[in-house]
């Protein structure tokens, strides 16, 4: 039943917002939560690559064990 063309299209309907959400979350962060070393902030485009990275890592522990059977 999940197969069905129906069930197959809301899911990737719910998986666009769903990256939607995240990318939009991960480009909001670094405005949101201001990150100081030594006194001088960390860029934006540094927290928001950390952010991204973190993600990627996750994301591939995850289908690691999801995958390896």
């Amino acid at each position: 039943r999940l197969g069905t063309p129906l069930f197959l299209s809301l899911h990737a309907v719910a998986f666009l917002f769903v990256m939607f959400h995240s990318i939009t979350w991960f480009n909001l962060a670094p405005k949101a939560m201001v990150v100081r070393i030594r006194g001088k902030r960390v860029p934006d485009a540094v927290v928001a690559g950390l952010n991204y990275g973190a993600w990627l890592v996750l994301s591939a522990a995850v289908a690691f064990f999801l995958l390896r059977g």
